[in-house]
């Protein structure tokens, strides 16, 4: 948090910019031990929770909201070391939101696979997690060229929905 907003921050000017800014801050295990999800909020039958996710050595958070029987996981951007956090929280979600940047090997540059998730290893954590939708966005050039193939190797281990996010798009449960 001190990095984007604290004194020396990237956004540091947002604090006397239009109007005061704070923050609640909820530390999040290290990912060593994101085995168990830490619930953020429950109030009214809402509940949000998250997991550390991986993205190189950036900062990564996988969220879960549920509501009235309802469930929604958004994962940003995660590379494989993230996928087993994004499995255990995602379990029976109706829908995963997930970033969607690389091809399948070794159709995307190889630095982008240091910090993304392939098609192949997203189907299998969809598949294992029983997701009823799963929503790609976040969708590089690459991925929207070869929606078939992203699609085709999706579909070698997940039977249920895909999506492609769409600007202003609205789903329906």
């Amino acid at each position: 948090m001190d990095l984007l907003f604290g004194p020396e921050g990237a956004f540091a000017y947002l604090k006397d910019f239009a109007a005061p800014v704070s923050f609640r801050v909820t530390d999040l295990p290290t990912p060593g031990s994101a085995a168990v999800p830490t619930t953020i909020k429950s109030a009214g039958g809402l509940k949000i929770s998250a997991v550390p996710g991986h993205h190189g050595d950036a900062p990564a958070v996988i969220y879960r909201i549920d509501y009235r029987g309802r469930s929604i996981v958004f994962s940003g951007d995660i590379d494989p070391a993230g996928l087993p956090a994004l499995g255990t929280i995602s379990q029976g979600a109706d829908l995963l939101v997930f970033n969607a940047v690389v091809l399948d090997p070794p159709k995307s540059p190889p630095a982008l696979y240091e910090l993304h998730s392939p098609p192949r290893a997203i189907g299998p954590v969809a598949a294992g997690a029983h997701v009823g939708v799963l929503l790609m966005s976040h969708l590089s050039p690459a991925v929207e060229a070869e929606r078939a193939a992203v699609s085709a190797s999706l579909a070698a281990r997940y039977h249920g929905t895909v999506k492609y996010a769409e600007d202003g798009m609205h789903l329906v449960p």
